[in-house]
């Protein structure tokens, strides 16, 4: 086994802490015309992962960055910094996005966790905005018929349940408490939901009456 990272192990990390878990789910095939893993995608010839990184390294105090690679993974582990754990999804292909964050979990040392995708970009001011008191998710609007995301339907202020259709759409960047963490963790760690999207999972979490906090972002 490569000693730069570790592979999935069933073994929950017990005594959690109060800080902030940052997963960065990297195990995907990136798009056809980028012929290689999302996380391989580079911007003004610098890795947008470790754009990513840097930022949050900057911002957020008393964290840890968790990634976990698949696809690609020995050319992902070469381009990341050090000081972050490198987890493998050995079984990308036939597993979802919850099986990324399920094992991300599984090694988090607080009670707090931040996910979002790898090709995902997270501006500078949508980490101050991002209240991280509770548990939040990250929406943005589209009218179009786009359904490369989820959206979620909100009336009076309120989620009600993410689905496909709704104009504010779910880009999976979301915000677990320590409130919430026991649920949520509990849910993606389970093998059963391994091929679930992540707001079939927190669609689970709505109907035992979680409540998220919804950041509104500008598409760009």
């Amino acid at each position: 086994m490569n000693n730069k990272y570790r592979k999935f192990t069933d073994k929950i990390k017990d005594n959690k802490q109060d800080g902030i878990s940052i997963i960065i789910t990297a195990a995907g095939v990136g798009h056809k015309k980028y012929q290689g893993s999302k996380s391989l995608f580079s911007i003004n010839n610098e890795y947008l992962i470790n754009k990513q990184i840097q930022l949050i390294s900057k911002l957020l105090p008393n964290k840890e960055i968790i990634v976990i690679v698949g696809f690609d993974a020995e050319k992902v582990i070469n381009i990341l910094p050090k000081g972050v754990k490198i987890i493998e999804n050995e079984n990308y292909e036939n597993t979802s996005i919850i099986r990324s964050i399920g094992i991300g979990l599984l090694v988090a040392a607080y009670n707090n966790c931040f996910i979002f995708p790898s090709n995902i970009v997270i501006g500078l001011r949508t980490i101050i905005n991002f209240d991280f008191s509770k548990s939040s998710i990250l929406i943005f609007e589209d009218n179009t018929d786009n359904n490369e995301f989820a959206g979620i339907n909100i009336q009076n202020n309120r989620m009600l349940r993410f689905g496909f259709g709704f104009k504010y759409k779910f880009p999976n960047i979301v915000f677990i408490g320590k409130k919430y963490f026991d649920v949520f963790a509990k849910y993606c760690i389970n093998k059963k939901n391994s091929k679930k999207c992540l707001h079939e999972i927190l669609n689970n979490m709505l109907d035992n009456d979680c409540i998220f906090n919804a950041l509104l972002v500008n598409k760009k």
